[in-house]
C-alpha cells in the first residue's frame, strides 16, 4: 500500500499525519511505514478525531523533530542521513 492509498482509504473527516524517524515505529495507530532511505523511516497515522492525537503521537512528533534537526545538521556538514 502506497502512502497515496492510505489517504484514499481514510475517512473523509480525517487527516493523514506523516512523520520521519530514525527507526521503524511499531504501533496500531501507524497505518503505513516505509524505509524511505537507509536509516530514515516515514510513517503515516490517520487522525479521525481529537482522541487519535494521543500522547504517543505527540512523542513521535518530538522524535521526528529531533531526527529532522539531526539530519539537517548532518547534511549541512556534508554527511548523509544517519544509518
Amino acid at each position: 500500500m502506497a502512502p497515496a492509498d492510505v489517504i484514499k482509504k481514510q475517512p473523509d473527516a480525517s487527516i493523514t499525519l506523516t512523520f520521519a524517524a530514525a527507526r521503524p515505529v511499531q504501533h496500531k495507530q501507524i497505518k503505513k511505514r516505509v524505509e524511505s532511505s537507509p536509516g530514515s523511516w516515514t510513517h503515516h497515522v490517520v487522525i479521525e478525531k481529537d482522541a487519535d492525537f494521543t500522547d504517543i503521537v505527540r512523542e513521535w512528533l518530538k522524535e521526528a523533530r529531533a531526527f529532522g534537526e539531526q539530519t539537517k545538521k548532518m547534511s549541512v556538514n556534508g554527511f548523509s542521513a544517519p544509518s
